[in-house]
This record gives C-alpha cells, sequence and structure tokens, in this order.
C-alpha cells in the first residue's frame, strides 16, 4: 500500500513540472515574438536604409553631370562621369528658356540688347511607372528635385548667377542630346553607364552700358525663364536669394526683383529684374551621350 504522504509529493513534483515545462514554453514564445518584431523592424530600417543610400547616390551622380557642365562652360574640352542608377530612369526630359534683356533709355549697349538660350533638361526618376516618384534635374545650373503630381520643388544647387550694381554675370551650360544616341537609359540593378559631355558652341556675351559721352553708366536688365516644367523651382531660387530680393521686400533699396508669370498669360515664366554697369553670360551648347558604350 502506498502510504499517502509519498503520494501527495510525487503529485506535487509533477505538477512543479508542468508549471516549469509552461514557464519555459512562454519564455520561448515570448522570444521568438520578441525577435519576429525585431526582423519586421529591422527590414522596415533596411528598406528606409538602403532607399536613402539610392537616392543619395542619383543626387550626387545628377550634381556631377550639372557640375562638368559648368566646367565645360568655363572652357574643359569634355567631361565624363560613370552614372551610377538603380531601379530608375535617365533620360532627357523637356527643355527651359531663358532670355536675357538689357535696355535702358539713354544707354548705350555694346552688344544686342537681347540673347536667348534653351536647355534640355537631364533628368532621372525611380520607377518611371509611378507618379508619385520624384525627378531629379538639372539645366543652366540649377539642380532640383521635384514630385511630378506637386507643384512644390527643391532647389537642391543653386544656378550661377551674380548680380549688383557693378556687373551681372550668368555661366548657362546648354544640354543637346547628341543624334543617334539614346534618349533614355534604364536601370533594373545597380550598375554604372558612361556619360560624355563634349563642348560644341560657346560663346560669351558682354554689354556695357555708357552715355553719349563714353562714361559708364547703369543698365536695367531682366532674366526671364519661360516654357519651364521647373517654374516654382525657379521661382523659389529667385525668392530665397537675397540678390533677387522683390523691391518691396525687407530691403526696399535693391535693385533686383522676381516676379511670377510677368506678362499675366497663365504660362509658366519667372522674371528677375537687375541693374548693372556690365552683364557678362558664358554659354556653351554641351552635347550630352547617355550611354557611351552604345
Amino acid at each position: 500500500m502506498l502510504d499517502l504522504p509519498s503520494r501527495l509529493t510525487r503529485l506535487h513534483t509533477d505538477e512543479r513540472g508542468v508549471q516549469n515545462i509552461v514557464g519555459y514554453s512562454l519564455l520561448i514564445l515570448i522570444v521568438l515574438g520578441g525577435s519576429s518584431l525585431g526582423l519586421v523592424a529591422t527590414a522596415e530600417q533596411l528598406t528606409a536604409g538602403e532607399r536613402q543610400t539610392k537616392t543619395t547616390k542619383i543626387e550626387t551622380n545628377i550634381n556631377l553631370v550639372r557640375g562638368d557642365g559648368i566646367d565645360i562652360v568655363q572652357g574643359a574640352p569634355y567631361r565624363r562621369v560613370n552614372f551610377e542608377g538603380v531601379d530608375g530612369e535617365l533620360r532627357f526630359g523637356g527643355t527651359e528658356e531663358l532670355e536675357v534683356r538689357a535696355s535702358g533709355g539713354d544707354v548705350n549697349i555694346t552688344q544686342a540688347a537681347t540673347a536667348n538660350f534653351t536647355t534640355r533638361l537631364v533628368e532621372y526618376r525611380f520607377d518611371p511607372q509611378q507618379a508619385d516618384e520624384a525627378i531629379y534635374r538639372t539645366g543652366f545650373g540649377l539642380r532640383t528635385k521635384q514630385f511630378e503630381n506637386s507643384e512644390n520643388a527643391l532647389v537642391q544647387t543653386q544656378p550661377v548667377m551674380q548680380t549688383g550694381n557693378r556687373r551681372t554675370v550668368l555661366i548657362l551650360p546648354q544640354y543637346r542630346r547628341i543624334t543617334d544616341a539614346s534618349a533614355s537609359i534604364g536601370f533594373t540593378q545597380v550598375s554604372q553607364v558612361p556619360i560624355t559631355l563634349s563642348r560644341r558652341n560657346a560663346g560669351t556675351v558682354s554689354q556695357l552700358a555708357t552715355t553719349d559721352d563714353g562714361s559708364t553708366t547703369v543698365m536695367s536688365g531682366n532674366i526671364t525663364v519661360d516654357e519651364t516644367p521647373r517654374q516654382n523651382a525657379w521661382v523659389r531660387y529667385f525668392k530665397s536669394s537675397p540678390q533677387f530680393t522683390a523691391k518691396d521686400g525687407p530691403d526696399a533699396d535693391t535693385t533686383a526683383e522676381y516676379v511670377e508669370d510677368w506678362d499675366g498669360d497663365g504660362t509658366p515664366e519667372v522674371r528677375a529684374h537687375f541693374e548693372s554697369t556690365r552683364l557678362f553670360i558664358r554659354f556653351a551648347q554641351i552635347g550630352v551621350e547617355l550611354d557611351a558604350r552604345l
């Protein structure tokens, strides 16, 4: 016969074993559950980090295209960029037109009072089938980021424009698509393609304002950007640049102003006013070949 105390002791030991097993199971579930949550969070962080890395690569490469264009305007014969892209498309976008006009009553101008320039935009967009993706563009030295379904635009690098009473200086790279060259290059994975930029036609416009007796004076001029998909970016640039602060702004004595849609016809023009003794414009038409291997 089994005595009662021994049986009770054995029952107690069995119950404690069951409790231990249940406790271990709960601990394993908690650890595994916590690990799963950690894996999900880590995956999201990796995705965001990878996207930021991709964005940084594209911004860096578009900025190289911009900088090399300016180098060519200033005398370099050609430049080559190993453009690294991923999950997107590099292409020629629309055009921008820029007009510089100088005048001023009895003021004599040493060269033609109006100069017109046109550039193709070089742009990159992740997944071109998605309208909500950002478009990175450069043209006339202005580098921007803009969403196609949004009017807002971010000025990432300003154009080379300086204006003041003594002189106004503009450096204007004008991109052209080389005949028979690719209009776009698609990237389905991280890869590099060689982009070449070559100097085609270049020149300088130099205007000096003088009176009839030959002494220097001040000319009145306008810089107008027309037919552009980046109107808001140009407006932001003129608004944020102290040299183009509106005359009714903080500095009422400034000699520059900006006017959005200056002629009131509803088309995207942006105009900035300047007054200077000398106007100096350096420009170059730059042939762009998007994939030199083709």
